[in-house]
């Protein structure tokens, strides 16, 4: 019928629990793609109902499965708590347009890290070439998201039909060993990505085609903005970890029961191993 049973949904989630690697080097996560009639699967960029009152605290640390969300502003102490001492290779997200974050983010990810940041094309290279303290940094690529629809932006001359991400990559780029992961065989890869937006935010499948270039099978995934939740999902989907950080304690919530949902799994808050269920009820 093309649809697994909840007790094989189940199944998958105990695997990539257990052994990450494993789950990965079978390629399960291409099953637990398909729909599950637990709720595993389904529509990755599905978002649910975020009813009721406010869950999530700042400083909550929700552990979902191999995945960390965090409720917290980017300072030393909350990264290198969600992070945990984890070696995160790639680096993904939508930041506004500060860059003041980063260079908290950079100390707390692997010497040879990707990081694919994704802003408006002026602030991001004089970001690149004036910001920067010297080091061992290099461009694989400026990425070109080309939407179906624009809108004019305030204060803009042009109509706006893209956005642009800066694919960079530290460490050195003539060493023979241990240079950044980059993998351009899973795909057809150019350097403008068509995909439709959802809601007007980066749909799943643009996330997953970033996450399987810069970052190896169940390696680690950091956003520190993640929003909704959108590369929690597409680490989830492609086998990886996904250490983020989000400041708005409502879209953490939405982000956590957002990923309940498609796994049919608990978040576990890890000061005290409640569920997220617990948590609602004992705060409501």
């Amino acid at each position: 019928s093309g649809e697994f049973t909840d007790d094989l949904g189940s199944l998958l989630i105990e695997i990539e629990d257990y052994d990450a690697h494993l789950f990965a080097s079978l390629r399960l996560g291409e099953l637990a793609e398909h729909d599950v009639g637990g709720g595993f699967g389904g529509d990755p960029d599905a978002l649910p109902e975020n009813g009721g009152g406010r869950v999530t605290m700042r400083g909550d640390v929700w552990t979902m499965g191999r995945h960390r969300l965090m409720c917290a502003k980017t300072t030393r102490a909350s990264v290198r708590t969600l992070v945990d001492g984890q070696d995160v290779a790639f680096l993904h997200t939508t930041p506004g347009k500060s860059m003041a974050w980063w260079a908290i983010w950079e100390a707390n990810i692997a010497k040879n890290a990707s990081a694919m940041i994704w802003a408006e094309t002026a602030p991001m290279w004089q970001w690149w070439f004036t910001e920067l303290k010297p080091g061992l940094r290099y461009v694989r690529n400026e990425i070109v998201w080309r939407k179906e629809t624009g809108k004019v932006q305030p204060g803009h001359i042009y109509t706006t039909t893209t956005e642009r991400a800066l694919l960079f990559m530290l460490g050195n780029r003539n060493a023979k060993r241990g240079r950044a992961f980059f993998d351009n065989a899973h795909d057809n890869m150019r350097d403008v990505w068509d995909f439709e937006p959802v809601d007007g935010a980066k749909p799943t499948a643009l996330v997953e085609r970033a996450i399987k270039s810069s970052c190896p099978d169940a390696g680690v995934v950091a956003d520190p903005f993640c929003g909704t939740g959108t590369t929690i999902i597409a680490a989830e989907r492609t086998g990886r970890a996904c250490v983020a950080m989000g400041t708005a304690a409502n879209l953490v919530d939405l982000a956590v029961r957002r990923w309940e949902a498609y796994t049919a799994g608990s978040a576990i808050l890890a000061d005290t191993g409640e569920t997220f269920d617990e948590v609602e009820a004992r705060r409501s």
